[in-house]
């Protein structure tokens, strides 16, 4: 169950709002950075549903939108896009990144990109605050990744990979922070750019990534 509480200070009794359709336990939300009323979910049952908080009860399910099996396994954290929001972040016990469309996938529910990379699950993921098409992931594997969406493999660049033995890496992985354990939280500064905060086991770092 999903609980909104409405805090009236001339009240004694808050006012309590109950969402219920996910089958598993609820692992993040996360508001709409555009519309007031509208919420994401995400849970163990591996879907992704958006709410409405102005739609009447009508039966079990009163969300307005749903993507089944978004992941193979629980679907742990999402994002949503400040600048496009359209666009929606979501990372999972499957060690997947996948971005989904939100005009498209009640039509078809396939992401538009999905990044195998981290060895272990995805623990926290966060857009970029002012450029749409970076994001930074957090993982159990005790790595943290940016990416920017805008990067497409070119032959050159492709031809310096297989030199080195890189052609694994996807091209829109920019940057690699280690030496934390067990990364719980990460999180761009909102006024410094290309500043970042990650909470682990071990301690907090903020620090500023060399290639942004």
């Amino acid at each position: 169950l999903i609980f909104i509480h409405r805090i009236d200070f001339h009240s004694d009794v808050p006012q309590k709002d109950v969402f219920s359709g996910h089958t598993g336990s609820v692992e993040d939300i996360c508001w709409s950075p555009k519309e007031t009323n509208v919420f994401a979910s995400c849970s163990s049952d591996r879907s992704i549903k958006i709410w409405d908080t102005r739609a009447e009860a009508t039966g079990r399910d009163r969300s307005k939108l749903t993507i089944k099996n978004a992941h193979d396994g629980d679907v742990n954290v999402l994002s949503w896009n400040c600048r496009e929001t359209h666009l929606l972040l979501s990372g999972g016990e499957d060690n997947l990144i996948k971005v989904w469309d939100l005009r498209t996938v009640q039509t078809n529910a396939k992401a538009i990109a999905s990044f195998s990379f981290h060895r272990q699950a995805i623990s926290s993921i966060c857009w970029h605050p002012s450029d749409p098409t970076l994001f930074v992931a957090g993982s159990r594997d005790n790595s943290i990744s940016i990416w920017d969406l805008s990067v497409e493999r070119d032959e050159k660049s492709h031809k310096i990979e297989q030199k080195y033995g890189l052609e694994y890496l996807p091209p829109q992985l920019l940057f690699l922070h280690q030496g934390q354990q067990e990364v719980s939280d990460v999180k761009w500064h909102p006024l410094l750019p290309s500043v970042i905060f990650s909470a682990a086991a071990d301690g907090l770092h903020i620090w500023r990534p060399s290639t942004i």
